[in-house]
């Protein structure tokens, strides 16, 4: 990876830089469907600037660097889509990314806190559907490290037969779940469902590696077909100074071999519905920040 050319993206509300694509020098491009590379301002104060060539290659509300890095780089990436636990002005988020081909919705959502996956038929006429996704990671552990993470499952709904293609503008019909369409949850021996939701503790404490891959196990006994499932939760922790989020939603959508069978664009549609949407950073935001981290390499420099 030593002569190969990265576009990274400043994200100015987690202070960290994401992997847009990759091309190597050589001139053929090979796109990383944007595997995510979180890089947090200690890796900023540890890059020498002659080590770096920046030139800006484009601007439409953020700015994309193109950067020439002389050294290894970790990719933290995983296939599937997942929620991403983030601490924003001292208040939990969860990000959604897709790692692997991008599903319409982006790979990076433009949007906190919805996420939908879908559901995996049992084969034959076994009436039950299972689902692991969306998985939650956490990348940045040093606003929460050695406390506790936790899920607080407080409401579920369903859309039922939500039109294929939502027009803009149309809202969702979300209904309470019926006390006989019961979705069950299970984590690492703890079992909550729609008619008795309660608590999951995703990570009992916060370790400085991070963790990856934490896999809901969502089991309903029927086979769902022109439904979304929509779960409701609070993201919470131990950490101090550090506030539970506001709603997050989990949707889950029928299996399917078509998109129309898999409701494809009303799960996108309901997805986006529910998100919370990202300001687009200004243009003196950004020139603020990339003047501070060269001040901040500028400072490392002197240190040496």
């Amino acid at each position: 990876m030593a002569n190969e050319r990265f576009r990274l993206h400043f994200d100015i509300l987690t202070d960290s830089l994401f992997l847009l694509d990759m091309q190597p020098l050589g001139g053929y491009s090979a796109h990383y469907s944007r595997k995510v590379i979180w890089l947090n301002w200690e890796f900023c104060r540890l890059v020498p600037i002659r080590s770096i060539r920046t030139a800006m290659t484009r601007f439409h509300g953020f700015l994309a660097l193109s950067l020439t890095l002389f050294m290894s780089l970790p990719v933290l990436a995983h296939d599937g889509r997942r929620f991403e636990v983030q601490v924003i002005e001292n208040q939990l988020w969860a990000r959604g990314y897709v790692g692997g081909p991008d599903d319409g919705g982006g790979n990076i959502r433009p949007y906190f806190n919805s996420l939908h996956d879908h559901w995996t038929n049992a084969p034959g006429d076994k009436q039950e559907a299972l689902a692991n996704l969306p998985a939650w990671d956490v990348h940045d552990t040093d606003p929460l490290l050695n406390h506790q993470v936790s899920l607080t499952l407080v409401n579920s709904f369903k859309w039922q037969s939500p039109p294929l293609m939502p027009a803009p503008g149309t809202v969702p019909q979300l209904d309470p779940l019926a006390f006989d369409d019961v979705v069950t949850i299970q984590y690492e021996g703890q079992t909550i469902d729609t008619n008795n939701p309660g608590t999951i503790i995703l990570i009992d404490n916060v370790d400085p590696h991070g963790h990856f891959d934490l896999h809901l196990d969502y089991q309903i006994e029927k086979k769902p077909a022109d439904e979304i499932y929509v779960l409701e939760w609070v993201l919470d922790t131990t950490a101090p100074d550090v506030a539970a989020s506001r709603s997050i939603f989990t949707l889950l959508s029928p299996d399917g071999a078509t998109p129309e069978e898999r409701l494809h664009h009303a799960s996108l549609y309901t997805e986006a519905w529910l998100g919370v949407a990202i300001p687009e950073p200004g243009t003196a935001g950004l020139l603020a920040l990339l003047a501070g981290l060269a001040g901040l390499t500028r400072q490392r420099r002197r240190a040496i």
